[in-house]
């Protein structure tokens, strides 16, 4: 699951990811439509402090394509490329700007009429620090069949095989060093990651493990909980950063702060009466 394997392949997207706390909602209605809220908190100090010093490591120049700033990050206009990037037919709505403690940030409304065309990353947005296009991963799709007055709902979590190179097995886990631990766990304090999806109507049957009314969580992570227990993540290091969702389930499955569902969650609904 590259939101875990890839912040842990690299200090640096490991640094600028910490900075950041995202939480999708999709609500899904009947007939295939419905809306995004997606709420992208950031400690835009941090932020700004490791952009420019990413800035100045490269004789003043930020990586071509990616924002220079965290609150050209949280602009109206890239929100709007965001709504593009989630799929056809998907519509940036509105925004406003929310603070909590030490984190600024936007939540935004999306909507969409065919849930099929919709895409979401499972990662938070790093300015400057994400993989090339080419190492990404297929980000959450959806498959919506009507069945009646309801219908049932696909989800697919990425989990494609690791690299041949690694396919073997995977390599013994290296201890971090007191110091090297103690900077990790600075880099992801606060770090948050929730995709939730809420129907229009109560669950008739799902596989899901992470229920709560008509809701289910499809992937929760807590860095901050899951770097105080060192051993766990090393074993999450020994797998590497080509490890599929299917990889990394079963090593999180009791720690605290992680809920992962899938790879395949299907969900039965009908209206409410």
């Amino acid at each position: 699951m590259k939101v875990l394997s890839g912040l842990v392949a690299t200090a640096l997207a490991a640094s600028l990811s910490g900075c950041i706390s995202a939480a999708t909602l999709m609500k899904l209605k009947a007939d295939g439509s419905g809306t995004i809220e997606q709420k992208i908190l950031m400690n835009t100090q941090a932020m700004e402090a490791m952009m420019q010093s990413m800035a100045g490591a490269m004789g003043g120049q930020v990586k071509a394509g990616a924002p220079k700033t965290a609150k050209e990050l949280l602009s109206e206009a890239e929100l709007k490329a965001a709504a593009a990037r989630m799929g056809k037919g998907v519509r940036f709505v509105s925004s406003q700007r929310v603070t909590e403690g030490a984190m600024d940030g936007v939540a935004a409304l999306y909507a969409f009429d065919d849930v099929n065309t919709v895409r979401i990353d499972e990662n938070p947005p790093t300015p400057g620090a994400g993989p090339a296009p080419t190492a990404r991963r297929k980000p959450v799709a959806f498959n919506y069949v009507k069945q009646g007055t309801g219908g049932v709902l696909t989800i697919h979590m990425p989990d494609e095989p690791r690299p041949a190179a690694r396919s073997t097995g995977a390599a013994a886990p290296a201890q971090m060093n007191p110091q090297m631990l103690a900077m990790m766990q600075k880099m992801f304090e606060g770090m948050h990651i929730v995709i939730d999806v809420e129907v229009d109507g109560t669950i008739v049957k799902t596989n899901a493990d992470y229920v709560t009314g008509s809701r289910v969580t499809l992937v929760e992570l807590d860095m901050g909980d899951l770097m105080k227990d060192p051993k766990q993540f090393e074993k999450l290091q020994g797998l590497g950063p080509g490890a599929s969702f299917s990889d990394v389930k079963p090593l999180l499955k009791d720690v605290k702060g992680v809920k992962l569902n899938g790879p395949t969650v299907s969900i039965e609904f009908a209206p409410r009466f």
